[in-house]
Parts: C-alpha cells; sequence; structure tokens
C-alpha cells in the first residue's frame, strides 16, 4: 500500500477512450461558466457535462478562505446524520498550506471571477428579450411534455456501496465495521459505518484519517468486483435480455414487458429484481422506478440504501409537481460547479430551472440551454433499442455513453518504469471494460496531474477498437516525456 505524504498533491493518473459512436457536438463542460468555451484547467475528461447556469440579477460572489470545504460535503447514502461542519474543518486542517489548497484556492477565484461575468450578462438582458426567448420554448417544451412519459417502466438497479459490500462479504469480519477501500491516497468505496463519519468515495485517505483515526484501509481487488459484477447482470438479464450496464455497479433495466407478463407495477418488480440479486450473491441493491431513463437514475437515489423508489407518474400533475421539487444536483449532468453555480443566484430546483428556460436560452449554447429545459421538465433521452428505449432488441451503447475512462491517484514519484507500469495497468483495465460492453473506442486520451498540479495530457486516435488501447497508452506515456 503506497502511503503519500500527510498532505495533498499525490499525482494522478487517467486514461480515458471517447468518442465511441457518432453524436453532436458536447455541450459547454461545468467549468465553461462565462467564458464561452472549455476551460484549460482540469476540464473532466469523461462524459461531458453542462455548463452551470446563472440566472437573475448580477451578484457578486467571493472567495471562500477555505476552498476545499465544499468538495465532500454532499450529501450520500449513510451520511444522514453526518456533522459537515466537522468534515469541513477536517478537510481544512488536512490541506491549508499545501500546493492542493493553493491550487483550490486559484480555481476558486477563476469560478468566482467567471460567475461575475456571467450574472453581468444576465444583467444586461431586458425582460422584453427574456419574455421572448421564453415564449420561443414553447414547442419544445410541449414535445419533451410528450415524451416525457411513454407508457414504458424503466429501473435503474445500483449497488450499495458495492466494493466494500464484496469486500464484506468475502471478509465477514468487516460487516457493520467503518473501512474504507482504497489507501491513504484516494478512496474507492467507503462502508456505511465509515460514511457514518463523513468518509466517501474520492476523499483522500489522509483526510478520513482525520475524521477516523481508526478506520482501516482494504487494498481494492478489481478481479472480485469484475467476478461479482457478472453475477449480477446474469441475474439482470433474467428480467430485462437487453439491459444496459453503466459501469460495474449499475444498471438500466426496461421492465416494461415484465411487468405484463407477470402483472405487476413498477415498484413490484424492482423489489423482484432486488431480491433476486441478494438470492444469487448475496449483495444488496438499490433501485428506482420511473417513466424513462432519467427519472430512474434520480429515483435510484431516493431508495438508496437497500431500497426502491417509484416516481410518482400515475398522474401527470403529481409528476409535474415532484420534478419541480428536484434539486437540480440530482439531474445527472448537473456537477458540483453547476450546482454552486446555480445557488449562489437563488436557482435550486428544476421548478426553477423550467421557469427561468428564455433567460437560460440566452446565455447558453443550444446544446446546453436544451439540455436544461429537459432537465427542468424531467424529460428522459429513450431512444429506440432494447435497453436503450425500446424492447426486445440490443441497446446501443452510444446512446447514454460517449466516453469511459480509468483512473488512480497515487503517490508521488519520478520514476519512469512505476508510471508506465500503472499506464499499462489502467489501459489494460480501460480495454477490458470497452470490450465488455462492446464499445468501439475512436480516441484515447492519456492524461497526468503532477504533484505541482500541473496537468499534461495526449490524445491519440485508435485503429482497432479496445485492443489498441493498451498499446496506444504506452505509447502516448512514452511520448509525453
Amino acid at each position: 500500500m503506497d502511503h503519500p505524504p500527510l498532505l495533498p498533491g499525490p499525482e494522478d493518473g487517467r486514461a480515458e477512450v471517447t468518442d465511441l459512436a457518432p453524436g453532436p457536438p458536447r455541450p459547454m463542460m461545468a467549468d465553461d461558466v462565462a467564458t464561452g468555451g472549455p476551460s484549460s484547467d482540469d476540464a473532466p475528461l469523461t462524459l461531458a457535462q453542462p455548463p452551470a447556469l446563472a440566472l437573475g440579477a448580477a451578484t457578486t460572489t467571493t472567495t471562500t478562505t477555505a476552498p476545499l470545504s465544499y468538495v465532500f460535503t454532499n450529501h450520500k447514502a449513510g451520511m444522514d446524520a453526518v456533522d459537515f461542519d466537522r468534515v469541513k474543518r477536517a478537510v481544512y486542517e488536512a490541506s491549508v498550506g499545501s500546493a492542493h489548497f493553493k491550487n483550490e484556492q486559484r480555481k476558486e477565484a477563476d469560478l468566482a471571477a467567471r460567475l461575475d461575468k456571467l450574472t453581468a450578462r444576465a444583467s444586461r438582458l431586458s425582460a422584453a428579450e427574456v419574455a421572448t426567448a421564453t415564449a420561443s420554448t414553447s414547442g419544445r417544451v410541449a414535445e419533451l411534455i410528450a415524451t416525457r412519459d411513454r407508457g414504458r417502466i424503466w429501473c435503474v438497479v445500483d449497488m450499495d456501496a458495492f466494493f466494500a459490500a464484496v469486500e464484506e462479504k468475502d471478509d465477514p469480519a468487516l460487516a457493520g465495521a467503518p473501512f474504507a477501500v482504497g489507501s491513504t491516497s484516494m478512496i474507492s468505496t467507503a462502508s456505511y459505518a465509515a460514511r457514518a463519519h463523513g468518509i466517501r468515495s474520492a476523499m483522500p485517505g489522509f483526510v478520513a484519517l482525520k475524521l477516523l483515526p481508526t478506520l482501516r484501509f482494504v487494498p481494492p481487488r478489481f478481479d472480485r468486483y469484475v467476478a461479482e459484477a457478472a453475477s449480477v447482470r446474469a441475474v439482470l438479464a433474467r428480467f430485462d435480455p437487453a439491459f444496459h450496464p453503466a459501469g460495474l455497479d449499475e444498471a438500466y433495466l426496461n421492465l416494461t414487458s415484465y411487468c405484463a407478463e407477470h402483472g405487476k407495477d413498477g415498484l413490484a418488480a424492482a423489489h423482484d429484481v432486488r431480491a433476486a440479486i441478494r438470492a444469487a450473491t448475496g449483495l444488496a441493491a438499490s433501485a428506482g422506478v420511473a417513466p424513462n431513463r432519467m427519472l430512474a437514475k434520480v429515483a435510484a437515489d431516493f431508495g438508496k440504501p437497500d431500497g426502491a423508489f417509484a416516481v410518482p407518474s400515475a398522474d401527470p400533475a403529481a409528476l409535474g409537481a415532484w420534478i419541480a421539487s428536484l434539486p437540480c444536483r440530482k439531474v445527472p449532468g448537473i456537477g458540483r460547479v453547476a450546482e454552486r453555480t446555480l445557488a449562489s443566484l437563488g436557482v435550486r430546483t428544476c421548478g426553477d430551472l423550467h421557469a427561468a428556460r428564455g433567460l437560460v436560452a440566452l446565455l447558453f449554447s443550444r446544446a446546453s440551454a436544451d439540455f436544461f429545459l429537459a432537465a427542468g421538465l424531467g424529460a428522459g433521452c429513450d431512444e429506440e433499442g432494447g435497453g436503450g428505449g425500446g424492447e426486445g432488441e440490443p441497446a446501443a451503447p452510444s446512446d447514454t455513453r460517449r466516453g469511459m475512462s480509468a483512473e488512480r491517484t497515487f503517490a508521488p514519484t519520478r520514476h519512469r518504469g512505476e508510471l508506465e507500469a500503472r499506464v499499462r495497468s489502467l489501459s489494460a483495465r480501460l480495454a477490458a471494460g470497452c470490450a465488455a460492453e462492446g464499445l468501439a473506442p475512436r480516441t484515447l486520451t492519456l492524461k497526468l496531474k503532477l504533484a505541482s498540479f500541473e496537468v499534461r495530457s495526449r490524445a491519440t486516435g485508435l485503429s482497432g477498437g479496445a485492443v489498441a488501447v493498451a498499446v496506444a497508452a504506452a505509447a502516448a506515456v512514452r511520448e509525453g516525456g
């Protein structure tokens, strides 16, 4: 197990494949606020996210003295009773004065400046301009509402704390104990007992130790997680042969036919799926049921842990009210930066987002504005094809996935051989993931974040599909110096 210094600054490596299938230009990223284009600093290399949104009168945003305090304080299942003020203090104490802290301060200042520019733009728009833009969306709004519920029953199955659950299964002594899969560098998954202390995935382990000095670390065993995921998928195929996996621990199922054949509603069918998974693997799963995939994904979060939740879709008015009450962050694709931007301007719910649709149309690109318009209405994208929208036909992974990535955070090192070995490991995992989902990547990107937080990246085209990923990644790291 690697043990980095007790200050942030581990190196971070990521290999990613993109352009998995033809598709529209990506929306502006969450970091594109007020810039008119992608940010050059730490732009995500995985699935594209929409931009942050600015609404209302111009405001002044100030930089917090603890820029990392918000990073690990968004709610996850099992964290209902967490004292997030204590988490903020722990993060601050573990990070203040470090290169990582200074880098986050810089990013925070950059974001504040971008938000100021965007809100200034919004303040210059007249009421007549906004009203005209709002009226222009009426046709698209009608289309989205009409396609929000096509009479299908979608279910998202999400394995609960998957890596940790597998470790508990193999070592019963871990059951109920606070532990994390990962190391003092980075945590992949935290057990629910650890989450009660504010410890969560993507948190540096040395920060977690500030919250719970007795926290136990369990090294990840990806071969076991892949094997258990295969067992889970065998169960899912009994309910929807064309289900679409979204990583090792999540999948989208179209249960319309199953419900019709067994005379069950979506919630009962979801419980059947969960019970079958537990019987076959001993693992717990949560599920969300809704008339489209996007809402089913949101609903699964409400079902955690070890439960199921169905969106109130029988009554269109009740469905609309439920969607309007959703926090914007619940919508897949709206991340932390977008949430902070919205909150700084008083926009917190999907209802707020829909009410501001005219302003959104004026401030953002057509693709981004359309995304936000759909988000505000809870309208998913259910193209035809098996788990991708229809029934009984193979899903088209490109309907929902535009890229796939694998990454690893580790202690700083200058050893070239070690770096190349890590790239080979990452690229092998990435190639295996592409092969498992039948994806044909076209572009490979290698990103390396130095201990100084300088980011270097190389991209290359692929012609041999998943098999070419490992070879191209190794070449990229050699070319990168």
